[in-house]
């Protein structure tokens, strides 16, 4: 008579990742159960592996939730892991279902370090006492780590990893405990202090085509890299520069990191910090930890400016109006710029598509005359601002658009300082309503089960409106310091002029004045390729060739 070779896998689970071979590390567990499974003779039919995840917070386990799917469905007979805490640091009430279908699915629990889990009450009671004793580990240890980062930053201490850019650490003992500080690092600072300087004489210089611009993030980066100032490591790269003069931390502010998902190539997702937000007290007001590096005047000016370069550059470039302002796009997706003809009317915006890039949209180039465009452009905002009104509660789409230039318009006239906590706080709800729909995700995939799951997700679900309601608060309390309204009448003042001609505001704004007006109305302009009729292409018909998106508001 023959016996069935049992089928055994191996769970594997590190909450952070080690290299080292100490008895925890993964290498080690993976060994370690490879060879109980080698000794009793069974086949070993896979390793499920969880790194840098805890088993006790409740965060996804895909390598878990697979092992669970395999054991059920009949492909495994034995699950062997390192230690019983490896399974499982949940309250035992919680784990407890999972348990149950394993054992009614006849797969058996064994632990390399404390043997064999039996089918009967006896081994149930055993793993449940084992679990207790894992889950008040953990939570111990959990409570410990908090506390002592609490009195750490009560006492002024860093608890991050390398320090930013601008500082170095010192250690020193208070209360026994060994506290590191940020400290200013002088070479560093200066850099900042020449950039953030650089940044601020240049914002009004003029953009020469085909030059770095001295004041913008790359021309800044060049320049640094060719005096050869040392950064951490490698080369100024413009992302460099952006997230150093972003981080709230050179005018003194605590911060709070703010992370993005991303994917691997395998399809599993890991986070990763994208930028920092300033720490608010109960008022709303920043959290100051820190001596300031520039001045908080300057480094709003500066955010103020990087806003506005999202999506294009806001440098000043000579007499087009359209280009350089991140408005006037390709159907392809390339932004276009200005092309000067021999005359006045041969000079075009043109898809700047590099030659040899993969098309798109269009074959060959793509081409608008400057007169034309700029005209029609005008001519409809300014239709659209003759036609409004204001005081029509029915006009929606009207009423949304002249609300969204409005914030804009506050966004020019608020000082500076006021104008980034706005758009901050703006952020951040959007932020903790993407935070409210993952736990209710989280949720709806089983992962608050059990009455310790359902509590802590009332809990979660307590703060976040707590957050939003205060960031509420404090946006309107902003929003009402005396905003000046935004009046039409300040560019169609009489029904009798042309909107466009000569003795129209547009006739007698500067290109500065109209780009400025441009961006309170306007997100993008999109041009397509001139339609083909009789062998040659109409470039005239405007109209049919050029969508306008209108201004929206933050939230849409």
């Amino acid at each position: 008579m023959t016996t069935t070779q049992r089928r055994a896998a191996s769970y594997v689970r590190q909450s952070k990742e080690r290299a080292d071979k100490s008895e925890g590390s993964p290498k080690a567990q993976k060994e370690a159960t490879a060879g109980l499974i080698e000794r009793e003779g069974w086949q070993h039919v896979g390793v499920y592996e969880d790194e840098g995840i805890s088993a006790y917070s409740g965060v996804e386990r895909p390598a878990f939730d697979r092992l669970i799917r395999d054991a059920t469905a009949g492909h495994i007979d034995v699950i062997v892991v390192h230690y019983i805490s490896r399974f499982s640091r949940q309250q035992p009430k919680d784990a407890l279902p999972v348990i149950l279908e394993l054992q009614r699915a006849g797969v058996q629990l064994v632990s390399v370090n404390e043997g064999a889990i039996t089918d009967d009450m006896v081994g149930l009671i055993s793993l449940l006492m084992r679990l207790q004793a894992a889950w008040e580990e953990s939570d111990n240890k959990a409570k410990h780590i908090k506390a002592t980062k609490q009195n750490l930053r009560r006492a002024g201490g860093y608890i991050g990893g390398a320090p930013p850019y601008g500082f170095s650490t010192v250690t020193d003992t208070a209360d026994g405990l060994t506290i590191r500080r940020l400290v200013h690092n002088p070479a560093e600072v200066q850099v900042i202090r020449d950039v953030f300087g650089t940044i601020t004489k240049h914002l009004d210089t003029p953009y020469e085509f085909g030059k770095h611009h001295p004041g913008s993030l790359a021309g800044i980066a060049a320049d640094l890299n060719r005096r050869g100032i040392p950064t951490r490591r490698g080369a100024w790269k413009v992302s460099t520069l952006r997230r150093i003069v972003s981080d709230p931390r050179i005018i003194g502010h605590d911060v709070d990191a703010v992370y993005t998902t991303r994917k691997r190539k395998d399809g599993s997702e890991y986070t990763r910090p994208v930028g920092y937000r300033s720490k608010r007290d109960e008022d709303g007001r920043p959290v100051m930890v820190y001596e300031p590096i520039v001045s908080a005047a300057d480094f709003h000016q500066v955010q103020k400016w990087l806003e506005g370069r999202k999506g294009g550059s806001t440098l000043a470039r000579g007499t087009s109006l359209l280009s350089g302002i991140g408005v006037l796009f390709c159907e392809c997706g390339h932004t276009m710029n200005r092309c000067v003809g021999r005359t006045p009317t041969s000079t075009a915006y043109r898809c700047s598509r590099a030659k040899g890039a993969p098309q798109k949209a269009h074959t060959g180039g793509c081409g608008i005359s400057c007169a034309k465009l700029e005209d029609y452009v005008a001519r409809r905002i300014m239709a659209r601002l003759i036609n409004v009104d204001p005081a029509d509660p029915e006009d929606r789409e009207a009423l949304e658009w002249l609300d969204a230039a409005q914030r804009r318009f506050a966004d020019t006239v608020t000082d500076p300082e006021s104008a980034t906590e706005l758009r901050s706080l703006r952020a951040e709800l959007g932020d903790y309503e993407a935070e409210r729909e993952l736990l209710f995700a989280d949720r709806k995939a089983g992962i608050y089960e059990g009455e310790y799951g359902r509590k802590r997700f009332a809990q979660e679900v307590a703060a976040i409106r707590e957050r939003v309601e205060a960031t509420e608060a404090r946006i309107a309390k902003l929003e009402a310091a005396a905003t000046p309204l935004l009046d039409p009448e300040i560019w169609v003042s009489s029904s009798d002029v042309d909107p466009v001609g000569p003795d129209s505001w547009w006739g007698n704004a500067t290109i500065p004045e109209r780009r400025d007006m441009l961006r309170l109305f306007v997100d993008r302009i999109t041009v397509s390729k001139a339609r083909r009729t009789g062998g040659r292409y109409d470039p005239d018909d405007v109209r049919e060739r050029v969508n306008i998106t209108w201004a929206s508001s933050p939230s849409k």
